[in-house]
């Protein structure tokens, strides 16, 4: 009769501390940013190849910022995204040291950055134009 006791006792104790179980696996999240980033990275190739080496593409003055758009967008991909793939792989245990964390963090903010002044930026030129 105890043991039925201590039995429910420690199931319920379980659902106490672990009140949810994540609906993504580290598993899921790893398979899903590499199923994803590889065809992103082909096609960010493939759109800046268009745009850098096709004149009329390269001289128009509004492609400029698209252009640093999609270089920053590479950047990113090529960098902090692998970090991640990589974190989830190892089921959330990675050793970093704390020099790593600091640059993870610094590149991580200076992308977001950029993507807002050139949102803005791209905002106030899509706004120029419509009021012309």
């Amino acid at each position: 009769m105890s043991d039925d006791y201590d039995n429910n006792n420690s199931s319920s104790s379980f659902t106490d501390e672990y009140p949810y179980l994540p609906l993504l696996t580290n598993k899921i999240k790893f398979w899903s940013y590499l199923t994803t980033l590889i065809p992103s990275i082909i096609c960010l190739f493939f759109i800046l190849y268009h745009f850098l080496f096709d004149r009329t593409l390269r001289n128009t003055l509004n492609n400029h910022v698209i252009i640093i758009v999609l270089i920053i967008g590479l950047l990113y991909d090529l960098t902090i995204y692998p970090w991640m793939i990589y974190y989830y792989h190892q089921d959330g245990i990675w050793e970093r040291s704390m020099n790593f964390c600091f640059i993870w963090t610094f590149i991580d903010w200076i992308y977001y950055k950029q993507y807002c002044l050139l949102g803005q930026q791209l905002n106030d030129i899509f706004l120029y134009f419509m009021i012309v």
